[in-house]
């Protein structure tokens, strides 16, 4: 463990802003930028939000190290590079709606807001919904529309979307997610193999709607209940 790290685990970012911009900094600079992190609106967003907001307090003390974190039941924090990179994968543009599926913690969306987009949370879990909206409301993310809906079928009111991200593992997508999006939008995802290897994949819709897969990176993400293995989902 660095001598950093030793120190955000004994304090756990109590009252301590301070404390929790060393962190953001230690992330960017020796996390993200040496592994082909190069988006600098990305390294800005991530350098200037706090990671620890976003988990419950048993785990805050994690909030920088290289982990995916458990949020809550089948939602999880994932690793500070695999969400950079899912939102350099993604190439989202300024102005863009974005479409973040099965929300999590609500920090990638967050993140994605800080890149001057709107972007809706997806979720079926009310709950978790309530308490995402009371954390973006406390860090004034305008942007951020919370919507309460099934990941598996998107969010058909406001589509076509641009970029769509799914905020965990997949090892299928539904075709209605690939129908939300506009022509030359992306969608993208870990997926996950039952060998538990796994890598960030982008999907593109072009003119004539059809879809192209291609990988980006090796990765590795607990794959969402939502996009399991099911003969009904197609790929």
């Amino acid at each position: 463990m660095s001598a950093l790290n030793s120190v955000v685990k004994a304090h756990a970012f109590e009252g301590d802003p301070a404390l929790s911009r060393v962190a953001r900094a230690h992330m960017v600079e020796s996390q993200l930028r040496p592994n082909r992190v190069s988006d600098e609106r990305i390294l800005a967003a991530m350098g200037s939000l706090s990671r620890e907001i976003f988990l419950p307090a048993d785990v805050q003390h994690l909030s920088y190290s290289d982990a995916t974190l458990p949020v809550r039941t089948g939602r999880f924090l994932l690793s500070p590079l695999l969400t950079a990179r899912l939102l350099q994968t993604a190439e989202i543009e300024k102005g863009e709606t974005v479409l973040v599926v099965a929300a999590g913690s609500a920090y990638l969306a967050a993140v994605a807001e800080r890149l001057k987009t709107t972007v809706f949370l997806l979720d079926c879990k009310e709950r978790f919904l309530a308490d995402i909206d009371s954390v973006l409301l406390d860090l004034r993310l305008d942007g951020c529309v919370c919507l309460h809906g099934s990941p598996r079928e998107g969010w058909k009111q406001d589509a076509p979307y641009r970029s769509i991200v799914i905020d965990g593992g997949v090892e299928k997508v539904p075709e209605q997610l690939f129908q939300q999006l506009e022509q030359g939008g992306t969608l993208t995802a870990v997926r996950m193999q039952k060998d538990e290897t796994g890598e960030i994949v982008r999907w593109r819709k072009d003119a004539r709607g059809q879809i192209a897969c291609e990988e980006i990176f090796d990765a590795s993400a607990p794959v969402l209940a939502e996009f399991a293995q099911d003969e009904t989902f197609v790929l």
